[in-house]
C-alpha cells in the first residue's frame, strides 16, 4: 500500500477539485466532432511479439476534456492516448463515456506507473494516479490483461509526440 504525504493528499485534493469545476463547466462542449491526429503504439509483449494499438491524440485541452465520451464503441486494440507538456498527477472519470475501459499512467519515460481496469461506464467517480503521469492510454476494458501489459513496462510511440 502506498502512503501519501500531507503535501501530496492536498495536491490531489485540489486537482480534484478543480478538474471537476472545470468538467462542470464545460460539459456543454463535451460531445463536439473534433479532428483527432492518430498514431501507433508498438507494445512487445512477454511472448516477443509486437502487438499495436492505434490511438487517437488527445494533445489540447479541448481534445482531452472531451476524450473517449459519446462514444459507443471502440474498435479492438484501437484507444486515445492523452498528452501534456508536463508529467503530473491525473484525474479521470467515465461521465458520459458508455464504453468500459481501462485506464494506464505513464510517466515522461513512456514506462506504466499505475492502471485501473474496467472503469465503470457513466461513472462519476474520481480516478487519480498514483504518480506523475505525463501520458494516460485509454482502450477498451479487458486490453491491459489481452495485451499482458505491467507495471513498470516501457510503451514503444513516436517521439514527436512529446
Amino acid at each position: 500500500m502506498i502512503y501519501l504525504n500531507t503535501k501530496n493528499k492536498w495536491k490531489i485534493f485540489l486537482t480534484i477539485f478543480i478538474g471537476k469545476i472545470l468538467l462542470i463547466n464545460t460539459s456543454a462542449y463535451s460531445c463536439e466532432d473534433l479532428n483527432y491526429e492518430k498514431a501507433i503504439i508498438l507494445i512487445e509483449t512477454q511472448s516477443k511479439t509486437k502487438e499495436k494499438i492505434v490511438v487517437e491524440l488527445a494533445d489540447t485541452t479541448k481534445k482531452r476534456k472531451q476524450g473517449l465520451q459519446c462514444r459507443n464503441k471502440i474498435p479492438k486494440q484501437e484507444g486515445m492516448l492523452f498528452i501534456w507538456k508536463k508529467a503530473d498527477y491525473r484525474v479521470f472519470w467515465m461521465k458520459k463515456t458508455y464504453v468500459p475501459l481501462d485506464i494506464i499512467f505513464l510517466d515522461q519515460n513512456k514506462q506504466i506507473i499505475d492502471f485501473f481496469l474496467n472503469a465503470k461506464p457513466m461513472d462519476q467517480s474520481s480516478i487519480i494516479s498514483n504518480g506523475k503521469a505525463k501520458y494516460v492510454l485509454e482502450i477498451n476494458a479487458g486490453e491491459f490483461k489481452n495485451l499482458d501489459l505491467k507495471l513498470g513496462q516501457k510503451l514503444n510511440f513516436f517521439s514527436d509526440l512529446n
